[in-house]
């Protein structure tokens, strides 16, 4: 969806979109202080679409918001009176916006990430929004760490871990809050799901290393396109039962539209993908009839007279690179 450039067909996938367009807020504006209007703000771009429209970027205005089992009405945590609100949101920003470093003499050094969770339980329990709490919670979370140089973790699928284990999520609540509001349950919950991410992120990025490795090979077989062409096609032969845009291109490898369509007609010219037309657009899918073509690039690269080839007693080549 993100990549097509389409707009959402659901509640599912405008939150998808609402998260796409909060991290990048987020990421413009990791430098400035916490402040009421950026939380507001955080909301409005997390909840819209998803919740009343009324309720979109506002405070809550009454105190008929509890957090109960959704299966047996059991209330876990009646939050504090609307009316009340404006005080907490006030001191999280002060709070938030201490350094505890020479910067601010006499205030207690927080490591920043440990900030980062007090900062989305704050907001959980306060519950200053009709709904979107959690969200917004996760959301002022990356801020933090993001505006403390943690830039890491904007790759870091943390939001998706805490999704799957919702019943530790609301449990670490419960215990911190019946155990005179000792903390140490949450941040080990936080903990464990921040390592779960950097695993997520550590294997994503050894695929990564995989399809860099994949279109290297593409490359030295079909000299004549680039290192983005040859990633390109790298995608629509893995891919190859599926249709790909211009638009789409555009997006998955940040370029400009009109270079997207360079690369797609270049590649098409050479006769390694097809386009067809669909609707009002056209699509470019890979040529698997052309399939033979490219191993047989392969294997006479693989046969040539300056190959290391095993067969032959030519000295070692110096590497190109």
């Amino acid at each position: 969806m993100l990549r097509r450039g389409r707009k959402p067909r659901n509640s599912s996938e405008q939150m998808v979109f609402n998260n796409y367009e909060a991290m990048n807020f987020i990421l413009e504006h990791k430098d400035d202080l916490l402040t009421p209007a950026l939380i507001l703000e955080i909301h409005r771009l997390v909840t819209k679409g998803t919740i009343d429209r009324e309720a979109v970027g506002q405070f809550r205005t009454h105190n008929d918001i509890v957090v109960a089992n959704p299966v047996t009405r059991v209330i876990y945590h009646t939050p504090p009176d609307f009316q009340e609100i404006g005080k907490f949101i006030e001191a999280l920003c002060t709070f938030a916006n201490q350094r505890g470093s020479d910067e601010d003499p006499g205030v207690d050094y927080i490591h920043p990430v440990i900030k980062g969770i007090i900062l989305h339980f704050l907001i959980g329990y306060v519950h200053p929004f009709n709904d979107g709490n959690g969200r917004t919670a996760r959301s002022l979370f990356y801020w933090y760490v993001l505006s403390r140089g943690y830039w890491l973790f904007e790759y870091m699928p943390i939001s998706r871990i805490i999704l799957r284990s919702k019943k530790k999520y609301s449990l670490a609540y419960l215990y911190t809050e019946y155990d005179e509001m000792d903390l140490t349950y949450f941040l080990l919950y936080n903990r464990s799901c921040i390592n779960d991410a950097k695993k997520n992120l550590m294997q994503y990025l050894e695929e990564k290393h995989t399809e860099q490795i994949a279109t290297k090979s593409i490359i030295s077989k079909i000299p004549d396109i680039s290192q983005r062409e040859g990633d390109i096609l790298r995608t629509l032969m893995e891919q190859s039962d599926e249709y790909f845009t211009i638009r789409e291109i555009m997006q998955q490898y940040n370029t400009v539209y009109e270079t997207a369509r360079t690369d797609l007609l270049h590649l098409l010219d050479l006769g390694y993908i097809l386009r067809k037309k669909r609707g009002r657009e056209f699509v470019f899918i890979f040529n698997e009839k052309n399939e033979k073509r490219y191993h047989n690039q392969k294997l006479k690269k693989a046969t040539a007279p300056n190959s290391n080839s095993t067969s032959g007693c030519s000295k070692d080549q110096p590497d190109p690179a």
